[in-house]
């Protein structure tokens, strides 16, 4: 689902957090980008906050549930809409991944991921690649565990994103 395709925003800004709630049909199948809007003065204090040892930016993906295939990861990316299965984690726009090792009787339940971007805008930072002009796109996408197998069936429902700054364990 690109962003042309997703519902209309909802942002919730409450100090130093912002949430996006998406729409209940959304998932993860082939690349979700979702492009959170934020003032440049936000983008301002998420920089800092990425240089600041007492505070780290993350972002949070909740309503996760495992899909039907379970050799799936998910790959994050800050800032980088055309990321795909053969983007490497090297990449400087990549931010982390997570996947699901969960047991059956957990399988209706949702779960929430969270990642640390404190690294990843530093990066971006240090190539010119992040200022307080371009937006704050963010880019998940299912990629098989295994490189081998290509054919993944993903479909990992997602219900929101939020992005906030919080004390670090830095």
């Amino acid at each position: 689902m690109d962003e042309k395709d997703q519902p209309p925003r909802i942002d919730v800004q409450h100090g130093d957090s912002i949430k996006r709630q998406l729409a209940n049909d959304t998932v993860i199948q082939k690349p979700l980008v979702i492009d959170l809007k934020l003032e440049n003065s936000y983008r301002k204090r998420l920089y800092e906050a990425s240089l600041d040892v007492r505070q780290s930016v993350f972002v949070t993906i909740s309503g996760l549930a495992p899909g039907p295939d379970k050799n799936v990861s998910i790959r994050c990316f800050l800032n980088l809409p055309s990321a795909n299965v053969k983007t490497q984690a090297d990449d400087p726009h990549y931010a982390g991944s997570f996947s699901f090792f969960i047991d059956v009787s957990e399988k209706n339940r949702e779960f929430s991921q969270r990642i640390e971007l404190d690294q990843v805008i530093l990066k971006l930072s240090e190539r010119g690649l992040w200022n307080g002009t371009n937006s704050f796109k963010l880019t998940l996408l299912a990629a098989p565990l295994n490189e081998q197998n290509i054919n993944i069936d993903a479909r990992i429902p997602i219900t929101a994103i939020s992005l906030e700054i919080a004390e670090s364990s830095k």
